[in-house]
């Protein structure tokens, strides 16, 4: 596919500013690493390999990372504190440029799909390699939006740029004075559509967070050049742990719950639902609402959650109600009114904080099945690691305490596949260290014995006080002497 060719620039003109930096990275609770200290006591007659010598009380939240119809997959750790959640983020959007930039640099190659272009200074195969990561991203967006994709005139512009000083020197100009700069991506969004372009530093370590906000920014303006401001942020955060896996070549989802406990934390303190959504209008007459991005993902999480479906057919209908080329005031209007047909302000603030009351975090609900376990509720503490595991399914804690129930109960054939599916997630997640996978294979060596199977035993007791003598060799040597002819 050719270049656009290179026009007359236009006169500029006023654009609402897109943030560049992903909010899901900001958070003081951690949602994806578990603290494998934090452990119970068991009964005398159970030998523990997590047991201390006193019940957990309230373990320490850890610093938590950037948060589905897909499987999940961890994002990095960030950890800014409470205070400043709110991040700074550069106007990443721009009148017109002073002159149009060729988008086919020198070397650049070009590959191009149904609905985007990709630029990338890297080879052919990692090009086609990001397309099919963005068509993917895409058409799961478009799964919930609906938006007829004949509206727009062409294909969506990506650049990749490999090179960190080259990423720079294409991005920091188009910026201007700017208190951040966006690494990993950011999106530019101009008014004329065929200069409006995502770029990526490709091979960044902010990479994959970022693309993950910014690309679901270009899929929203690329049809609603001004949506209402608590739907762009609120599911860009929405959309902010979705990732692809290069391995897989598919996208891989775990719900941001990143925002959840400093948004109940702050109470009566934070904005209504009323005035989120008519913080676009002029109806609304307050002065900046502070905290706006996590309270406008709290209210997309609410309309996409809540066990009412007559909330999630209003905001599907809200977006048949937007206008591709209104006002961000228009449009919040039509939103509103759209919303307000079948219900009104106070019965959907109640709502919304019913629904905010009811959500917990992975760590909440692994520090209940760990309480509800001490006091000896294995029926509430299965079922507060059951939905642990179905919050993130990929992690490992979960499927170790659910084998833990197994032991108990003397089922250790289920007691071992739960095992085996820990162990398997703490090498695919990177443990933090041998200890991590060690203390399963020592729980699986307990297991074995307990089954009979003795040679199976000893393997896994002999790994685990291997891989972490200080911990498990004087623990797996005692139940290997008892298991000697």
């Amino acid at each position: 596919a050719a270049a656009p060719a290179r026009t007359p620039t236009p006169t500029p003109a006023p654009v609402t500013p897109v943030p560049a930096a992903a909010p899901a990275q900001d958070s003081d609770e951690d949602e994806f690493t578990y603290d494998w200290d934090a452990v119970i006591e068991e009964p005398p007659d159970f030998v523990d390999p997590y047991a201390r010598e006193t019940p957990v009380q309230n373990a320490p939240a850890a610093p938590a990372p950037a948060a589905a119809p897909v499987a999940p997959v961890a994002a990095p750790a960030q950890t800014p504190t409470p205070a400043s959640v709110t991040p700074a983020a550069p106007a990443a959007v721009l009148a017109e440029p002073l002159s149009p930039q060729d988008p086919q640099t020198p070397g650049a190659i070009l590959v191009q799909g149904k609905n985007y272009r990709i630029y990338s200074d890297g080879d052919k195969a990692d090009a086609e390699l990001l397309l099919k990561e963005m068509e993917l991203r895409l058409d799961l967006y478009n799964r919930l939006f609906r938006f007829d994709l004949a509206t727009v005139s062409g294909p969506l512009q990506v650049r990749s740029i490999s090179d960190g000083e080259a990423y720079k020197n294409y991005v920091q100009p188009r910026l201007g004075e700017t208190p951040v700069f966006p690494s990993g991506a950011v999106y530019f969004h101009y008014n004329r559509e065929d200069i409006r372009e995502l770029v990526i530093h490709r091979g960044s370590a902010e990479e994959a967070a970022m693309v993950s906000h910014q690309a679901f920014i270009q899929y929203l303006r690329a049809f609603i050049a001004n949506p209402p401001s608590w739907m762009q942020d609120g599911f860009a955060i929405v959309f902010s742990t979705l990732y692809f896996d290069t391995s897989s070549q598919e996208l891989m989802y775990d719900e941001n719950l990143s925002w959840l406990n400093m948004v109940k934390s702050l109470a009566n303190n934070a904005a209504e639902p009323e005035a989120i959504l008519l913080s676009d209008t002029e109806e609304y007459t307050g002065g900046p609402i502070e905290n706006f991005k996590p309270l406008a993902w709290s209210l997309a999480s609410f309309f996409l959650n809540y066990d009412n479906e007559d909330y999630f057919r209003t905001l599907t209908e809200m977006f048949l109600f937007l206008s591709p080329n209104a006002t961000a005031d228009r449009n919040s209007r039509a939103a509103v009114k759209r919303l307000t047909l079948w219900t009104d302000f106070e019965k959907l603030t109640s709502d919304y904080h019913t629904y905010l009351a009811s959500r917990r975090t992975f760590a909440e609900l692994m520090d209940a099945g760990q309480r509800a376990y001490t006091a000896g509720d294995h029926a509430s503490a299965e079922a507060s690691f059951t939905k642990a595991l179905s919050a993130h399914p990929n992690q490992t804690a979960p499927y170790y305490y659910l084998g833990l129930l197994a032991y108990n109960e003397k089922n250790f054939t289920k007691a071992e596949e739960f095992y085996n599916t820990a162990l398997k997630h703490s090498s695919a997640n990177g443990a933090a260290n041998v200890t991590d996978s060690a203390l399963i294979q020592y729980a699986l060596g307990l297991n074995a014995v307990s089954a009979g199977h003795n040679a199976d035993g000893r393997r896994w007791l002999e790994q685990a006080a291997a891989a972490a003598p200080d911990r498990y060799g004087e623990k797996a040597g005692k139940v290997l002497e008892r298991l000697k002819p």
